[in-house]
């Protein structure tokens, strides 16, 4: 209330954190260059089919989309700023709330949760 509008939570557990980090969503990506970025996009529930077609439906030259339980993986081939994706353009595909984070960032909170 405080803010205005409202803020969605996205919780997961040490586990859900660990398999979030060991799957491999692009497995015959090479690795990450410089300056790519591979982020997770936090979902509240896993995707019905409609909205799953319109995630994927965001892929570019740049950027690429895989589905996975309630996570989305985003591999930016440049720099997420640079990206014709936004988060608004991602919560309306999947027409709902999403939050994303880099994958480095997603490590640390597994092993974080892990202790």
């Amino acid at each position: 209330d405080a803010l205005g509008y409202e803020v969605a939570a996205f919780l997961r557990s040490a586990e859900d954190l660990a398999d979030i980090v060991a799957h491999r969503p692009f497995p015959d990506a090479p690795p990450l260059a410089v300056g790519h970025a591979l982020s997770v996009a936090f979902l509240k529930e896993p995707l019905e089919a409609s909205a799953r077609a319109a995630l994927l439906a965001l892929h570019t030259a740049t950027d690429e989309f895989h589905v996975h339980g309630r996570e989305a993986y985003w591999l930016c081939k440049g720099r997420i700023s640079d990206s014709k994706v936004t988060g608004a353009k991602l919560e309306k595909a999947v027409a709902g709330p999403v939050t994303v984070r880099n994958i480095t960032t997603v490590r640390k909170l597994a092993i974080t949760a892990s202790r």
